[in-house]
């Protein structure tokens, strides 16, 4: 009877413990508030109980009423004992975590940027992580200018992430590893970072377009130039480059000539009948019509070099334009009877670059049809006309002696009427011919020449050329004074004003190559003035 009593009471004990939702017997059922052993409910760690001993509800401030002391987080209505106050950490928090959150009574290292004030280092609250750090992005990095990027994996200001943000001229590079810039050291970085620079300049660590022409310019820029691409200007630019074979920039385009369009054409002691080459640079052709037989849209470029006696040239091509070029002061020889010309086109479009073209039992040149483009040639001593262009065939003669030729009957150049383009006649030097110097089928302007000495008195051009300039003019009626020694025909330090410095415009270079103007202006005549 006993034992029946007493396990009855323990039951009825044991029911009558009502667990609600907030029933705790432990902090550790609490979560963050702590367990009420008086009462076995969960009361808010700093809060205060209301007077029938259930715990209130934080609500981050004094009683909301204002007027009836009831709390606003209170569930029962009734009045607190006391105003609420704010929530604390326990124990209080220290470095490295100073800063009480108090959304979760923990301790972190920040909640905004200004409770990283006092660590210069890290001064930039990372409000995720709770911790102060170096940097969240590239404009919290400001302290030290040779790390100005931030690394977001780390939260560190470092030199750079990836070549991009490198951006002084010899420091262009990232080493990834170190994340610091640095020189470059091979061309591929360079290439890698920026399409337009493909050169690595070890010297400086700098990338360039270029610093190797030959390896890095395209061909329709081919010259490296205070490490940029440009035109060609020179033949010898050309051959610095890409080697002496050809060695040739190609006028108008500003191309260097390849071995792959050039014909080679040289009369050396090892050519005869048998021998006569394949036109390359190892084996040129010995004769001339071996080489303008192999005269192609792709082999267009036809050089023909000295010292030795080059038979005439007779050229019918017109796939492509096709350019002439002397090297090394070739002689041609012609034929022993007969006025053939040395040189001879048919239709196409011919460029004679760079040529002696003397002692000529005919004419010097002679087109028919198509274009005949003369520059920086010397004619001269030919029995016929230096130059001669027939009916309907166009023209382009620049910086050219045609001198002591046509005997005593023929002019130095005839230019038959065209109405096709171009007719160009500028800065040439026509001196001591047969007859009138310059023979216009039609109105063509002779610009920029010297026309004088010539033996037709005092008509030194004929009625259908326009003289345009002084050097036509004012030049051309007076003595040059001309220096002819070795077939210079240069202007002098006696040659008068009225030949110096008075064209605003002429072509880029003279005879010689020399750039113009070499004065205030440029000068009349083929070759410029070039003071002593």
């Amino acid at each position: 009877m006993k034992r029946g009593a007493l396990f009855l009471g323990l039951l009825l004990v044991a029911s009558c413990v009502r667990r609600t939702a907030d029933y705790c017997a432990t902090d550790g059922q609490c979560e963050s508030m702590r367990c009420n052993q008086r009462f076995m409910r969960c009361d808010p760690v700093g809060g205060t109980l209301d007077p029938d001993g259930n715990p209130h509800l934080f609500d981050a401030g004094p009683d909301a009423s204002g007027t009836d002391g009831k709390d606003a987080g209170d569930t029962d209505g009734r009045a607190d004992a006391r105003l609420d106050t704010t929530p604390t950490c326990s124990p209080a928090c220290t470095s490295p975590k100073p800063v009480c959150d108090t959304s979760t009574l923990t301790c972190v290292g920040c909640l905004g940027t200004s409770d990283c004030a006092a660590s210069p280092t890290k001064p930039v609250c990372d409000t995720v992580a709770k911790a102060c750090v170096e940097c969240l992005k590239s404009t919290d990095c400001t302290g030290d200018p040779t790390k100005p990027v931030c690394d977001t994996t780390a939260n560190t200001c470092v030199g750079c992430l990836a070549s991009s943000d490198c951006t002084t001229a010899t420091s262009p590079i990232c080493d990834t590893v170190a994340k610091t810039c640095g020189p470059c050291t091979v061309d591929a970085q360079c290439a890698a970072k920026d399409p337009t620079k493909l050169a690595c300049d070890t010297t400086s660590g700098a990338c360039f377009p270029c610093v190797d022409g030959k390896k890095h310019c395209p061909a329709s820029a081919p010259i490296c130039d205070a490490n940029a691409c440009r035109v060609c200007k020179k033949d010898a630019e050309c051959a610095a480059t890409y080697g002496a074979d050809p060695g040739l920039c190609l006028d108008g385009s500003g191309q260097c000539a390849t071995s792959a369009q050039t014909i080679y054409l040289q009369n050396g002691t090892s050519c005869s009948t048998t021998a006569r080459g394949d036109g390359s640079a190892a084996s040129p052709f010995c004769f001339s019509a071996d080489a303008t037989a192999a005269l192609s849209s792709q082999k267009n470029v036809l050089l023909v070099r000295g010292p030795g006696l080059v038979d005439v040239l007779a050229i019918s091509f017109a796939g492509a334009p096709v350019v002439v070029v002397g090297q090394g002061a070739p002689v041609f020889n012609p034929p022993t009877v007969g006025t053939t010309p040395l040189i001879s086109t048919t239709g196409g479009d011919v460029t004679l670059r760079d040529l002696i073209i003397s002692g000529g039992r005919g004419p010097g040149v002679s087109a028919t049809g198509g274009t005949l483009r003369v520059l920086r040639c010397l004619l001269s001593s030919n029995a016929g006309p230096g130059i001669q262009t027939a009916t309907g065939t166009a023209f382009d003669i620049e910086n050219t002696v045609v001198a002591n030729d046509g005997g005593t009957n023929f002019v130095g150049v005839n230019l038959g009427a065209t109405t096709t383009s171009p007719t160009v006649f500028e800065n040439n030097t026509v001196v001591g011919n047969g007859a009138v110097g310059v023979q216009c089928g039609s109105g063509f302007t002779i610009a920029g020449s010297i026309v004088f000495g010539n033996n037709a008195g005092t008509q030194q051009l004929s009625p259908s050329c326009v003289a345009t300039d002084l050097c036509a003019t004012a030049c051309s009626a007076v003595d040059p004074m001309l220096d002819e020694t070795a077939n210079r025909y240069q202007l002098t330090a006696a040659s008068p004003a009225a030949c110096i410095n008075v064209l605003d415009t002429a072509p880029a270079t003279d005879r010689k190559g020399t750039p113009r103007p070499q004065g205030p202006k440029s000068d009349c005549g083929a070759d410029e003035y070039i003071a002593p």
